[in-house]
């Protein structure tokens, strides 16, 4: 186990990284993954090693209280000779220490619902409390808070027990009087993180991983000029005639098909408990917040498809290449009118037929 304190590697690598942090002006996610007792512990004794407002947004009712003067207490004992205004020698300095009075209350705990009110602050570090539910939008009010130099604290449950669990924010969007575990989105969202190697994580039981500290070009002043980006763009614009223009940001996110699929482990998992606790498929889709007809597909075959060989069902493809062969200067709206569909379909349908359109780069003679 990860002792915390100012001589501790892990007090000093964190330091470290907020010092660089700062002059690079980036931000950095910590992953804090076990049961949720420890992590919200080992979450107010980093609040108490770095100086910072540590906004806590959470579920209602999903933070135990009971945990703050055993946290106090485990910061003591871990973190000794820690500089006064932390947290050995609290009561003997005088100085306040975070949260005032051992109240969660006073430690800038919010619901998940309010995290909106975050809107257009700035704030030094934040804690989001995922282990019981997982609202995305309110983790991207926060993040969006934080100022160059924070560290985001993401505490989330056992990493392999956590696309099986039942989250509580699901009752806010599934229709559903009962919660409902969401794996597709949370192997999803695990996927991205593991993908990034800027994010840092800590598992329970385990030491911590930073990311390496990497030589960046550092910050740059807000003087109010625009970057070279910013620049072309706007040259751009102002050599533009008439028209409008629409900026488009390039999605973080990346949704491929192959991602899309619930994965094997789930499915069996999903099958055996139908089977141990002899369920219908109306029950273990409710349960498990799956449609009827997926249980049904993975009865008959469990193993994922990735590929996609749907034949075509609305145009005669034999008429298609007779149609081409026929004419074959012809648009691809013209074909749709004679086919009776539209010309996106006859495009596909062009495509499984290998039908490209024809180039001649060439002149033509006459």
């Amino acid at each position: 186990m990860e002792k915390i304190g100012e001589k501790s590697p892990l007090s000093a690598s964190l330091c470290l990284h907020q010092r660089q942090m700062i002059r690079q002006g980036i931000r950095r996610i910590l992953v804090i993954s076990g049961d949720s007792r420890w992590c919200q512990q080992q979450a107010l004794i980093l609040a108490q090693l770095l100086p910072g407002d540590w906004p806590w947004i959470g579920e209602a009712g999903s933070v135990q209280t009971k945990i703050i003067p055993f946290a106090f207490e485990s910061a003591a004992l871990l973190a000794a000779d820690i500089r006064p205004h932390q947290v050995v020698g609290l009561r003997s300095s005088g100085r306040t220490p975070w949260p005032p009075s051992g109240n969660f209350k006073d430690c800038g705990y919010i619901p998940t619902y309010a995290a909106k009110n975050l809107l257009g602050q700035e704030k030094m570090h934040a804690i989001f409390d995922a282990t019981t539910a997982f609202d995305v939008e309110a983790l991207a009010v926060l993040a969006g808070t934080l100022r160059a130099g924070s560290w985001l604290l993401l505490l989330v449950p056992k990493w392999s027990h956590w696309p099986m669990l039942i989250d509580q924010d699901s009752r806010r969007w599934c229709g559903q009087e009962q919660a409902i575990a969401t794996p597709h989105f949370i192997y999803h969202f695990q996927r991205q993180l593991l993908a990034d190697k800027e994010v840092a994580f800590w598992h329970q039981g385990h030491c911590p991983i930073l990311p390496p500290t990497e030589s960046r070009p550092p910050r740059r002043g807000i003087d109010g000029m625009p970057t070279s980006e910013q620049q072309a763009i706007l040259d751009r614009l102002m050599r533009a005639e008439s028209g409008v223009w629409v900026l488009e940001l390039a999605p973080y996110f990346m949704m491929y098909t192959n991602l899309m699929t619930y994965p094997l482990k789930f499915r069996q998992h999903v099958l055996a408990i139908k089977e141990k606790e002899k369920l219908t498929y109306a029950k273990t889709a409710s349960r498990f917040g799956v449609g009827m007809a997926s249980l049904m597909r993975w009865n008959r075959r469990i193993t994922p498809c990735t590929t996609h060989n749907k034949p075509a069902t609305k145009i005669d493809m034999e008429a298609l290449a007779q149609d081409v062969a026929t004419y074959p200067d012809d648009y691809q709206y013209e074909r749709a009118q004679r086919f009776g569909v539209s010309a996106q379909g006859i495009r596909h349908a062009l495509k499984r037929l290998r039908v490209s359109r024809k180039k001649n780069t060439s002149a033509s003679q006459s």
